[in-house]
C-alpha cells in the first residue's frame, strides 16, 4: 500500500540525479565580474540597459542645469559615481563576452584600436558562443525568446523616446 499514488502519506519520490545534470550544464551569471561567460543576447540586453542609464543621467542633469541655471556639484558627483559602476559594467560584460566566444579577455584591447575596434564590436554581438563548456567555464542559462524581445524592445523603445526629449531639452538649454 505504500506505493499507492492516492496514499497522503508516502515518501516523496523524485528524480534528483536528472536535476543535478540539468543544473551542471549551465554556469552562473556574474555581473560584476570578469569570471565566466555571457551570451550574445544578454550581452545586447546589458549593453542597451548601459546606454540607457547614460541617456538618463545626462538628462537629468540638463534638467537640473534648466531648473537651477547652475550644475551642481551633487549632480556632477553623482554622474562620475554612475559613469564609473557602468564602466566597470562594461567591462566585465565585455571579458565574459570574450569568454564565451573562447578568447582571452585580453582580447578587450582590440578595441582601443582605431577602425578594428568597430569590427570587434560588431563581431561581439553577432558571434555565437562555444557550445558548451569552453576554457572559461559552462555557458549561461539561456533567456526565454519572449523574455529576451520583450527585453530588447523595450530598451529601444526606451531610447527612441529618450533621444528627441534629449535634443529638445539641449535645445532650451542652449547646449548644442
Amino acid at each position: 500500500q505504500l506505493s499507492d499514488p492516492q496514499n497522503p502519506y508516502q515518501t516523496p519520490q523524485s528524480d534528483l540525479e536528472q536535476s543535478k545534470s540539468e543544473s551542471a550544464k549551465y554556469g552562473e551569471f556574474k555581473l560584476f565580474s570578469t569570471a565566466g561567460r555571457v551570451g550574445p543576447v544578454r550581452y545586447l540586453i546589458y549593453s542597451l540597459l548601459q546606454l540607457n542609464i547614460f541617456i538618463i543621467i545626462r538628462l537629468t542633469e540638463k534638467m537640473i542645469e534648466f531648473l537651477s541655471h547652475d550644475p551642481t556639484v551633487i549632480v556632477n558627483l553623482l554622474e562620475v559615481v554612475v559613469m564609473i559602476v557602468v564602466g566597470v559594467l562594461s567591462f566585465g560584460l565585455t571579458v565574459q563576452r570574450l569568454h564565451d566566444v573562447n578568447l582571452s579577455g585580453l582580447f578587450i584591447l582590440v578595441g582601443l584600436i582605431p577602425l578594428v575596434n568597430i569590427f570587434s564590436i560588431l563581431l561581439l554581438y553577432l558571434l555565437s558562443g562555444t557550445h558548451g563548456p569552453n576554457r572559461f567555464g559552462l555557458p549561461n542559462r539561456p533567456i526565454k525568446t519572449w523574455l529576451a524581445y520583450g527585453l530588447i524592445l523595450g530598451l529601444i523603445l526606451s531610447l527612441v523616446f529618450s533621444i528627441p526629449l534629449t535634443l529638445k531639452i539641449m535645445e532650451y538649454t542652449g547646449a548644442r
